[in-house]
């Protein structure tokens, strides 16, 4: 007869964890192989030993991790992707390259949308793994390894893009977000800007305000540029309270806080922003405060658009590499998924691109500019 099973309990005593076959198999008192022959159905098992592995398996929550079925056969021929935002231009950028490149490849992927909330990214991956993707290409919500230590199983192929988990043996591919900062505050000193300020998003994850892995690379490398190239020991910077809104890109309230800050910053005269949604909130908010771009405040901005060039005045850029972090990334989980019956595969790689400055009128000052340019600066 099996033994009762408090679910409550088992997770406690396991940690949060899924429930396994052999959990299964101690509990029903068979051995493993009969429950995956109950499981799969491949083989006949006798009505009361079958009734009571059912049983067990109902009151575990077990089910049955396609991923080994697929392991053992051909494959599913199927790639997660987990996004914190596909409303971001880069975000959608990489996952439309990742898909064409992925297609050459005889690979359809599932794409799934976090919106930045860890509940929505830990059950996605946690669907993927059931359902058997061969490999997964995540860009995180959260930078807590611990957050991630029941949701990727050592054997699901996995490649970070854009975003990094800290500390997690695993592939990454991004910017060189501290190269990018140090190009873009050197070129607005060049441009002759003598306060520089830094706007960027805390991102509400579910349990809390979070400064993502590429907000936080793209702060530290913009204070140590601005320290190194004005001599600045503290420059001013502005992190914002972010939450997913499916009804709106533009919140008022951060334009208002921005603009509250410049107000009250009147010698910044020069503007990194972190994302290109955030350029837009800050573009607003400088509106909103009296500013011009160009005018009174020089500005500059990761992620291009296709929209930059014919704005009033034009938007300087850092352009990411989109479509060759894509296909490097692609090309690590092909080879992970090659070699993922290997005992022992290849050293995670942690591979960052330079990002090209398109330079446009918002990092030069206008015909009349408020603040005279520094003669002084370099060039």
């Amino acid at each position: 007869m099996a033994a009762k099973v408090n679910r409550a309990t088992m997770s406690k005593q396991n940690g949060m964890k899924r429930a396994t076959m052999k959990e299964v198999a101690l509990l029903a008192g068979v051995s493993i192989s009969t429950v995956s022959h109950v499981v799969n159905n491949s083989r006949y098992v006798r009505p009361e030993t079958r009734q009571r592995i059912e049983d067990v398996i109902a009151n575990l929550n077990y089910t049955p991790n396609q991923l080994a079925q697929t392991l053992r056969g051909k494959g599913s021929r199927l790639i997660g992707v987990v996004a914190p935002n596909i409303r971001e231009s880069s975000i959608y950028d990489l996952v439309k390259a990742a898909e064409t490149l992925m297609s050459h490849h005889g690979f359809h992927i599932i794409l799934c949308d976090s919106e930045d909330s860890l509940e929505r990214e830990l059950g996605f991956l946690d669907t993927l793994v059931q359902k058997g993707v061969e490999g997964i290409l995540l860009c995180p919500t959260d930078v807590d390894p611990t957050s991630y230590v029941d949701a990727i199983p050592d054997e699901v192929p996995l490649v970070q893009v854009h975003r990094q988990i800290d500390s997690l043996a695993r592939d990454y591919v991004g910017l060189d977000n501290h190269a990018a900062c140090s190009t873009a505050v050197a070129h607005l000193r060049a441009a002759g800007a003598h306060r520089l300020g830094f706007v960027g998003y805390q991102v509400d994850i579910g349990h809390d305000l979070e400064t993502s892995h590429t907000v936080a690379e793209r702060l530290t490398g913009f204070m140590a540029a601005a320290r190194f190239e004005l001599n600045e020991p503290d420059p001013p910077s502005l992190l914002l309270p972010y939450r997913y809104d499916p009804e709106a890109i533009v919140s008022k309230a951060r334009v208002d806080a921005i603009a509250r800050w410049l107000t009250e910053r009147r010698d910044v005269d020069a503007l990194l922003c972190s994302h290109q949604a955030v350029c837009l909130e800050t573009l607003a908010g400088l509106s909103a405060a009296g500013l011009k771009v160009s005018d009174d405040v020089l500005l500059v901005t990761f992620d291009d658009s296709e929209w930059f060039p014919y704005l009033e005045v034009p938007v300087t850029a850092l352009r990411q590499p989109i479509h060759a972090m894509a296909r490097r990334a692609i090309g690590l989980l092909m080879e992970r998924i090659a070699s993922r019956s290997e005992s022992k595969g290849p050293a995670p790689v942690d591979i960052r691109f330079q990002a090209e400055l398109v330079v446009r009128e918002s990092s030069r000052w206008g015909k009349s500019p408020s603040r005279a340019p520094d003669a002084n600066a370099g060039t």
